[in-house]
């Protein structure tokens, strides 16, 4: 993962390319019903917080039909009633972009590569991320366009002590696969409304009064007081079946408020399923 995030940077730097640099900010709320991904409704505890990002973001034109894109952005979020969730994070993402064709009806496929670090309050969340992509994209007609991604990623998190003999603590961990389809459609006054799907294949991490005779099957075990006294962290596989809807409202060139949701029901091998949504209103600007 480190070796990913330092290519990253060093592409960002390189003398060679060409472009402006394009600053760019963003400000939100976020109510979140189920952060714990807790299957029993003792466990779930809501959480209501915020957010705020600046990042960087700067396109290369290579040739007719190739673009480059490099971003890079710093990001905390501060949550109530779990503060071991509070964050600080810092992403980056290197892009090649192929247009097939001329036009602005013309479509396009991409390739993506990006690395992360998480910081948390707790601890036992810090991780690196590596995610790579594959993207491609067609406007249908002036209003409409249609986009779609699947991605592989592995999620390298921080190891607590084992719980038990024979048990990893390995808990926060993940690799996953996954597809996404999303539409975005034009509408007057300005308003972009964006509608997707997404199936999700791999580790998922969920929170747990129960104990460790309770969950047998779960690759990895933790003590984990985010939620609460007697909280455990398990790590099983799982199937994540989601959708999001968006509306974006552009007040000017530079500044759009968005109001977003999105719903995320999981299948747990083993386990009983578990339901989550979370809702944010934001104020996206660039400068």
């Amino acid at each position: 993962m480190r070796c990913t995030f330092l290519l990253l940077l060093l592409a960002a730097a390189a003398p060679g390319l060409y472009g402006q640099w394009t600053p760019r900010g963003e400000v939100g709320a976020v109510a979140d019903d189920n952060p714990g991904n807790a299957a029993e409704a003792d466990d779930v505890v809501p959480v209501r917080g915020g957010y705020a990002a600046l990042g960087l973001g700067r396109t290369v034109v290579l040739g007719d039909a190739w673009r480059a894109h490099l971003a890079g952005d710093l990001r905390g979020e501060g949550f109530t009633r779990a503060p071991g969730l509070d964050l600080l994070s810092f992403r980056a993402e290197a892009a090649l972009r192929w247009k097939l064709g001329y036009g602005a009806l013309a479509p396009w496929v991409e390739a993506g590569l990006g690395a992360s670090r998480d910081q948390f309050r707790q601890t036992l969340r810090n991780a690196w991320q590596g995610k790579v992509a594959l993207r491609a994209g067609k406007r249908l007609t002036t209003s409409l366009d249609l986009q779609a991604e699947g991605w592989a990623e592995r999620r390298r998190a921080r190891t607590g002590p084992p719980e038990a003999p024979g048990v990893s603590a390995d808990a926060f961990s993940q690799a996953s696969t996954g597809l996404r389809v999303a539409a975005e459609l034009a509408l007057p006054a300005n308003c972009y409304l964006t509608l997707a799907v997404l199936r999700r294949q791999g580790d998922v991490t969920l929170a747990s009064t129960g104990g460790l005779d309770e969950y047998t099957q779960a690759r990895a075990a933790v003590a984990d007081p985010t939620f609460g006294p007697g909280f455990f962290a398990y790590r099983y596989p799982g199937a994540t079946l989601g959708a999001r809807a968006a509306l974006l409202w552009a007040i000017s060139e530079r500044v759009a408020l968005v109001l977003a949701y999105e719903r995320m029901d999981t299948d747990v091998t083993g386990l009983e399923a578990y339901r989550r949504g979370l809702a944010t209103l934001s104020t996206r600007f660039s400068f």
